[in-house]
Formats: C-alpha cells, sequence, structure tokens
C-alpha cells in the first residue's frame, strides 16, 4: 500500500483527470463504514486544489462527511446535485448528514425537486428515509399530494429498489430490516388510487422492486385492486398499467406455492404471464402447451426465465417455438433475442451448456419436493433406456437386467 504522505504529495501534483480517476477507483462501497477509512487529511488536502473535475471527483466518490458537509454548503447547484448523488451522505448510527444538518427537510419546504431527485435516487441514501417517504410518514408526512407523488417517481432510478439482501450473512433481523424498503414499495400497491395515473407507476415501480411480499400484504385483495372494469376491447392489454401491475403482483406468490401454480390456468393473462416468467417445466412438452396458447405473450416472458435454459431439450424447444412464432414482418425478432439470451447465459453459467447434459442443475433455494419429482422422472427416463438397450442387446436373463435397474434407481435417489 503507498505510503499516506506520498499519496498526497502525488495526487496534489497529478492531473485533475488523474485525482478524479484515482477518486472514482477508490470510492466507497455500499456497506463500508464512515469510519473505517483514514482520508481526513487527503480529502481536505485535495479541497484546497480548488480544481473543478477534483472538487467532482470529491462530490461524487468521497469518504468523509465533512468534504460532503463542505462541498454542500459551499458550491452551485450543479456540485450540490452531485454531492446529493454521492457516497458521502451514508447513514452512520442510523442518520446521515443530509438529516442531522437540516438538509433534507430545507430541501422538503423549499420543495426542491431537483436536489431531491438527485438524493432519492442515491442508492447510497439511508433505508429509513425511502420507508418513510413511501409511508408517507416522519419528513414527509404533510406533504401535498402532488408533491409526495412526485418524489415517489424520483425514486424509481433508485438500483436500491432492485438489489436483494445478501444471503451469504444471515441475520434475520438485518435482513427484515433491509426488506422494509421492498415492503413499504409493495404496500403502495393497496395505498395509491386505482387509477391511470398510479398504475402508471406502480408498473415501473413492479418492474424494480425486489419481490418481497409485506408480512400482512393479502396478494389477491391487492390484484384485485387493479382489475380494470372497463370492457373495452379496444385496450391492449399486454401494454394496460393495470395489466403491467397485476402482472408484477403476482410474482409476490412463492414459486411453490399453491397461489403461483393456479396462475397457469388463470384467465387473466397478466397473471399467466408471471407464471410464464418463474415456472420450472419438468418436460419440454409443457413449454410447447404453453406457447399453442399465447403465443408471443408466453415468449416475452419465457425468453427471460432462466429455468427454460438449465437443460437442454427444455431449451431447445423454447427455442424452436421462437422459430414457429408467425412473425408477419419476418424479422425473427424471438429467433434473435434467445440467441441473445443464450450466449449471455453461457458466459454466465458455461455449466448449463457442458457437455454433461444428463445432469441436472439443481439450485439450492429450490423445493425438495419438486426436485425429488424431477430426479424420479430422470430416473425413470434412464431405466426405460436401460431396459430397451438391455432388451435389443438379448440379455441373457431378465434377473441380471431388473437387478441392474434396481441398482440403478437406489444410485439415483441418494444422490
Amino acid at each position: 500500500m503507498e505510503n499516506q504522505e506520498f499519496l498526497i504529495y502525488r495526487l496534489l501534483h497529478a492531473s485533475q483527470e488523474i485525482v478524479y480517476s484515482w477518486l472514482e477507483e477508490n470510492k466507497p462501497k455500499k456497506d463500508e463504514s464512515i469510519f473505517s477509512s483514514g482520508s481526513e487529511e487527503l480529502e481536505r488536502a485535495l479541497l484546497s486544489r480548488n480544481d473543478p473535475l477534483v472538487k467532482l471527483g470529491l462530490a461524487l466518490y468521497a469518504h468523509k462527511e465533512e468534504t460532503g458537509i463542505n462541498l454542500y454548503r459551499n458550491s452551485d447547484v450543479f456540485l450540490k446535485k452531485a454531492v446529493l448523488s454521492g457516497t458521502t451522505i451514508r447513514p452512520s448510527l442510523g442518520y446521515s448528514w443530509i438529516e442531522s444538518k437540516g438538509i433534507l427537510t430545507e430541501l422538503i419546504d423549499s420543495k426542491n425537486s431537483e436536489l431531491l431527485g438527485a438524493l432519492l435516487s442515491n442508492p447510497f441514501i439511508n433505508d429509513s428515509i425511502l420507508v418513510n417517504l413511501y409511508e408517507r410518514k416522519s419528513y414527509f408526512e404533510k406533504l401535498d399530494d402532488e408533491f409526495w407523488f412526485t418524489l415517489l417517481i424520483h425514486t424509481l432510478k433508485n438500483s436500491r429498489l432492485s438489489t436483494p439482501y445478501d444471503k451469504k450473512w444471515r441475520d434475520g433481523w438485518t435482513e427484515y430490516s433491509y426488506s422494509k424498503v421492498f415492503f413499504s414499495g409493495w404496500e403502495l400497491f393497496e395505498k395509491l388510487p386505482a387509477n391511470d395515473r398510479s398504475a402508471a407507476f406502480l408498473a415501473r415501480l413492479g418492474e424494480r422492486l425486489v419481490p418481497d411480499k409485506p408480512p400482512k400484504m393479502l396478494v389477491s385483495s391487492a390484484i384485485k385492486r387493479w382489475e380494470k372494469e372497463s370492457a373495452d376491447e379496444s385496450i391492449d392489454e399486454f401494454f394496460d398499467n393495470f395489466s403491467l401491475c397485476r402482472t408484477a403482483l403476482a410474482c409476490l406468490y412463492n414459486d411453490y406455492s399453491n397461489e403461483f401454480k393456479t396462475l397457469k390456468e388463470s384467465k387473466d393473462i397478466a397473471l399467466r404471464k408471471s407464471y410464464y416468467r418463474r415456472f420450472k417445466p419438468l418436460q419440454k412438452e409443457e413449454v410447447r402447451q404453453l406457447f399453442k396458447k399465447d403465443k408471443s405473450v408466453f415468449l416475452d416472458e419465457a425468453i427471460h426465465n432462466d429455468n427454460l435454459f438449465k437443460k437442454s431439450e427444455i431449451r431447445q424447444e423454447l427455442e424452436q417455438c421462437c422459430w414457429d412464432d408467425k412473425d408477419p414482418d419476418n424479422r425473427l425478432y424471438y429467433v434473435n433475442s434467445i440467441t441473445y439470451r443464450i450466449d449471455h447465459l453461457k458466459r454466465k453459467y458455461p455449466e448449463w451448456f457442458s457437455d454433461n447434459e444428463d445432469e441436472d442443475i439443481v439450485n439450492p433455494d429450490d423445493d425438495p419436493l419438486e426436485m425429488l419429482k424431477i430426479k424420479i422422472l430422470n430416473v425413470d427416463q434412464k431405466i426405460t433406456q436401460i431396459a430397451e438397450d438391455l432388451r435389443k442387446k438379448n440379455s441373457t436373463t431378465h434377473f441380471f437386467m431388473w437387478a441392474i435397474v434396481g441398482f440403478l434407481v437406489v444410485f439415483f435417489l441418494v444422490r
């Protein structure tokens, strides 16, 4: 590691571009404590340069809240936005300087939508600010409807909404606290008025939020709120925001729940779409059956369902469905889409495309009963194949054939 004194000297005499790049490369991580870095002296020295690009780098990537406060209090609107978009607003002991120094209150009182937009789209923001906004509490309790809705829209750009909890660290309370952002976001589907404006916002929100069901939410009732009473057949159900809201809400059903399984036969295409995004077929025939039922609507969802790419026969059936889609313009949209997806997944999960296609790719989060069904089905297929091979080879006795088959059943089931 470079000596701190030499580092300060080097960066004080480096070009603005080099300093900016260094700050970007050494920015704090989301979960890094504000007390973990000894960068006070360095950041004070770089502030003294008073170079615009260096100040921008500090606004976006500094470690110390004192640097953020200094820049925010002594800069123009452009740098203020950079600070509110940057890393110094990370909370410490439950609060960030945005709250303790009264900045958040000032911005809300002045209805400064531009600066609040920068803050609310920042993934480093204190979770409690997002939760309080969604629940319309604390700082946001007295906002009028219009301004509150404007602030809700700003959060759509925040990647925190789509960042799931890291399950490598098992801690029930920490995970629950982390998920409160998701809970409060999904609860907006129960709170906002069921109109076109709310539906347009919630459709976008539902695409971004991690599907984590609030403990007290009754999903079926929430879905019913977003059933449009209009019988206008001219409405394109695929693009209708009410439909998109129902599709998003249906993703809150657990993959192995009875509620999820019934989505397959729902009369509501919005709910069937949610099924197509996550189902795990045991045989390729199910893929063909669902394609025949909903054609391009099925393909739009299935192409993004990783479960359909783990085994070659399922993957190949989905590819064939893409070729079989009736494309009036002959642009081969789904063929090109699945080709791109396969190329992407080959790099991400090369084991799915290995030569050993007979091996099941088992996700540790998969339901054990479903996995047992898959294993039994595969064992049955292997037994049938072995029996057929032995018959063709005129095995001397049936006894040895069934002894081998019995051994294979035990072997594969205990694996």
